[in-house]
């Protein structure tokens, strides 16, 4: 039998959904900065929309990091005490 990773399960279940301040502050501060620098012709549309596109999974992979490591503590303290 095959089971789901960690990984998967927070894919499959849609948690990136789920809203961190700090991180949500983090992308519209990026998304401000990419606007200034396509305002003043350092970067163009294109190249401004891909990394406003890495922040977005950069801030999902460390949610599903995140979800991980939360996991793996929460066992560690079951499994220790």
């Amino acid at each position: 039998m095959n089971y789901p990773t960690l990984k998967s399960i927070f894919w499959d279940n849609d948690l990136r959904q789920e809203t961190d301040p700090d991180i949500v502050e983090l992308v519209r501060c990026t998304n401000g900065y990419l606007n200034k620098l396509v305002k003043r012709k350092h970067l163009s549309d294109p190249e401004a929309e891909r990394i406003g596109e890495l922040t977005e999974q950069l801030s999902d992979v460390s949610k599903a990091a995140g979800f991980e490591q939360g996991f793996h503590f929460a066992v560690k303290l079951f499994t220790e005490n």
